[in-house]
């Protein structure tokens, strides 16, 4: 299945704070790609949402660091949520 026919793939602008997914599609050409390829972020990429604002930003931490995305990119980019934990 592709990333563009998965049903649970959102925007990572749509992601929660403290929720963590798996980026699986970036609406953009080869610019975009290349610049989110230099800040470690590929599809497959794992990632934790550090801060997410409804006008800003959004902070995302990566086995390698943090990475701040601005929000129109964050947008382009589509993850697949990981299941929440359960409350223990």
């Amino acid at each position: 299945m592709t990333a563009a026919h998965r049903p649970d793939a959102v925007p990572l602008s749509r992601l929660e704070t403290g929720r963590q997914g798996r980026l699986v599609r970036v609406d953009g050409g080869c610019d975009v790609r290349g610049r989110l390829s230099s800040m470690g972020l590929r599809c497959g990429t794992r990632f934790r949402v550090l801060q997410r604002r409804e006008h800003g930003p959004c902070i995302v931490a990566t086995e390698d660091g943090r990475v701040v995305i601005g929000r129109g990119l964050a947008h382009r980019l589509w993850v697949e949520p990981e299941p929440e934990a359960a409350p223990a």
